[in-house]
């Protein structure tokens, strides 16, 4: 049976957390700011937090996780990650961020599940307060 829209698209969330936890990791861990690596730090907490409300959420509709899809793709990811310089990674957090991704998801799919969509909603509000971002 061929997954749906929404499906595919969790299963893509459950990925994009895991990366984002590895991002944050190696942001940390090249940060000599106290206080800035202590957001990373903080942070990366709030990407494992994220992944597990996507995992519960996937959990109560059936479905099977992308582990290995998620573990192949942190394997590959972490060592690309510690060669790029923190500047880099920190423009290319800026400019991810500003996607508001789950904002826009949440406008299509907030109908399944709206508690699960404000939950995201609230991961990517802190991660735009912590950083300082503007909306």
């Amino acid at each position: 049976m061929k997954k749906n829209e929404y499906e595919r698209l969790l299963s893509l969330m459950f990925v994009i957390e895991n990366l984002g936890e590895r991002l944050y990791e190696v942001m940390g861990s090249k940060c000599r700011d106290v206080n800035l690596k202590s957001v990373y730090q903080e942070l990366a907490l709030n990407e494992k937090r994220t992944r597990d409300c996507i995992e519960k959420e996937m959990r109560s509709m059936a479905m099977s996780l992308p582990v290995r899809r998620s573990r192949f793709a942190t394997k590959i990811a972490r060592p690309v990650l510690n060669i790029i310089p923190l500047q880099w990674l920190q423009r290319f957090l800026t400019r991810t961020l500003r996607r508001r991704m789950y904002s826009n998801w949440r406008e299509r799919y907030c109908d399944r599940n709206a508690d699960f969509w404000r939950q995201l909603l609230d991961h990517e509000d802190m991660q735009y307060r912590m950083l300082n971002l503007s909306k």
